[in-house]
């Protein structure tokens, strides 16, 4: 008996501050809603957990935004491997192949992973499994069966590979994309547009570079490691020489802008933690601003609060510092945007209801639509409680032409409204 009136008092106890917090920043999936993925590191490069929405500063276009839904590791994650297979790439790729099955236990349940490989061409291996021991099992398989023997394209790779995730990943899921390469391309390349394409996949890539690509300049000499790895990239060439003909893809400079981070394949333990620093990262939702148009690319910065930075000294922190407007994002109607703070952030309007406010004092709910205020094909929201629009009459009779949208109420309208209501007999008590 008493342990049952135990947890009933247990059950009816108020909410500590944390789980208030988390009921207040949930996540939801909305079309006017925008995602930022952000990694806070320390010095020591490790994440820091434990921080909350509270504890960021973000900004749209240089305005302050609040923070309107929050997450941290309870997001899932689309994460595509994208793996070169060109000349002098296999040991390499046997490396990560085998630090794989160790590395994939940093993700969580309902993670999935898939395979595109790339010389020249790209090519699907695996589709998007959420089983660990088949996208494993996938990568095992590239070893034995790829040839290692065509050129490379990596911008192709990466337009191909950010195509993919923007067709196929999940639209509440952290998409990213982790490529393994030497960074040495034959063809043209073209970091704006690779940049472009991630965003509009909303994707951030991480990069494992082979040593060379780093400007180790010779294969370098570490106890167990031998020449699989560091040794000469080329039979018949010496260490450190590069492939003729080919220039840097700027592989490690297209990570960071978008967000990710890029790391030598020689780091013992490269792939976990690049997938770690995918898994915890903590997701920022705001609201798209009024004034924005679909197809926009609009800057965003994020900053520790100043608590948080006092707490967290030298902290750094990565993410995507640009978004698209989403196609199927609508703006508010004029009058349900409110004016902002002096400091640009967005501030709810509150007003009385109409159970508060005596009727006698509400101004009559007069509106017409205007010629200069237009909500696109889509018409009004009903979700903000916009009535259907009734078409203008002339003094003729006629239906006026009106390209749609409201005004607010003029005085002649309101005293009209006024002296009509004043003009009916009034009820007795």
């Amino acid at each position: 008996m008493r342990r049952a009136i135990l947890a009933l008092a247990l059950a009816a106890a108020p909410l500590t501050q944390a789980q208030q917090e988390q009921e207040t920043f949930v996540f939801r999936s909305d079309v006017s809603l925008v995602r930022v993925d952000v990694l806070v590191s320390g010095a020591d490069r490790r994440s820091i957990p434990g921080l909350t929405a509270r504890d960021f500063v973000l900004f749209d276009n240089r305005r302050q935004q609040p923070v309107r839904s929050f997450a941290a590791e309870e997001m899932p994650l689309d994460v595509l491997f994208l793996i070169d297979v060109s000349v002098s790439m296999k040991p390499h790729v046997a490396r990560i192949a085998r630090a794989s099955r160790t590395a994939l236990r940093t993700l969580a349940p309902g993670d999935r992973g898939a395979i595109m490989v790339f010389d020249r061409r790209s090519r699907m291996r695996l589709g998007w499994s959420d089983s660990l021991e088949v996208v494993a099992d996938g990568l095992d398989a590239v070893v034995e069966e790829e040839r290692f023997n065509g050129g490379t394209d990596i911008t192709r790779a990466l337009l191909d590979a950010a195509r993919y995730v923007q067709s196929t990943g999940r639209r509440d899921a952290r998409r990213a994309i982790v490529i393994l390469t030497d960074d040495q391309t034959e063809r043209d390349r073209n970091e704006q547009r690779v940049l472009r394409a991630l965003e509009d996949a909303d994707a951030v890539l991480s990069a494992l570079i082979a040593p060379d690509a780093l400007g180790t300049g010779r294969a370098s000499r570490r106890p167990g490691w031998g020449d699989i790895i560091l040794g000469p990239r080329y039979p018949g060439r010496t260490p450190g020489s590069m492939r003729p003909h080919t220039q840097s893809a700027g592989t490690p400079e297209i990570a960071r802008e978008s967000g990710g981070d890029s790391l030598p394949v020689e780091h013992a333990s490269a792939l976990q933690e690049t997938l770690e620093s995918l898994r915890q990262r903590y997701s920022l939702f705001f609201s798209v601003p009024a004034d924005a148009k679909v197809g926009q690319r609009r800057a965003i910065s994020v900053e520790l609060s100043r608590d948080a930075a006092r707490r967290h000294p030298g902290a750094q922190l990565k993410y995507r510092s640009q978004y698209v407007v989403p196609a199927d994002w609508a703006p508010p109607p004029p009058d349900a945007v409110s004016s902002g703070d002096s400091d640009g952030a967005e501030s709810p309007r509150v007003e009385p209801t109409a159970e508060e406010t005596p009727a006698e004092s509400r101004p009559p709910q007069i509106r017409r639509r205007s010629s200069d205020e237009t909500y696109g094909s889509r018409g009004p929201d009903p979700r903000l409680g916009v009535p259907a629009p009734t078409e203008p009459v002339s003094a003729s009779g006629k239906p006026k032409q009106s390209t749609g949208g409201w005004r607010e109420a003029t005085e002649a309208d309101i005293e009209q409204a006024k002296a009509a209501a004043e003009a009916k007999p009034k009820k007795k008590p």
